[in-house]
């Protein structure tokens, strides 16, 4: 065997979600999503104990060390599910699932993206309202999303179910 074939030393990590009790971490509710960049980036999407949408970015080559993730980024105060994807441009978009109705973000399925690798969020934009979704907290929604591309233009689809109705929608 040659010595590049050979693994590394495990060696203990440190992420912006750690410790792993602050991170909601259940079977009904999604693991952080790591997405790499053509920059040579990791971002991370996760939802925390309270229910948040937080975000974060990294170099590759610093992976697992935690003080050299970016400041986590709130993205929004109530998830229950979410999906992302980058685009070939570099452009991150996501979409989530909100249980918790505000007196400005009622229930629903919401959208927005970053176009400079996660540094800046565009606002999130209700895509299907639904008063139902408040009964769905903890993980028990289905959102995600995906990317065509063609000649340098975009198409976004994005899928989610609503439960209650016993529907799945394509948007």
């Amino acid at each position: 065997s040659k010595s590049q074939d050979k693994w590394s030393t495990p060696v203990a990590v440190n992420f912006p979600w750690s410790p792993a009790s602050a991170v909601n971490f259940t079977s009904e509710a999604p693991i952080p999503l790591l997405i790499p960049d053509n920059n040579g980036s990791i971002h991370a999407l996760w939802i925390d104990k309270q229910g948040g949408l937080d975000y974060s970015h990294v170099q590759a080559a610093k992976f697992g060390n935690g003080s050299d993730w970016e400041p986590r980024v709130r993205l929004s105060d109530s998830a229950s599910g979410f999906g992302a994807a980058m685009d070939p441009q570099g452009r991150l978009h996501l979409v989530y699932v909100r249980t918790v109705a505000g007196d400005q973000s009622p229930a629903g399925v919401y959208y927005l993206n970053s176009v400079d690798g996660g540094t800046n969020w565009s606002q999130a934009q209700l895509l299907y309202q639904s008063s139902y979704f408040r009964d769905l907290a903890g993980g028990r929604t289905n959102v995600g999303i995906a990317i065509g591309s063609s000649d340098n233009a975009n198409t976004i689809y994005v899928v989610w179910d609503n439960p209650p109705l016993k529907r799945v929608f394509l948007g």
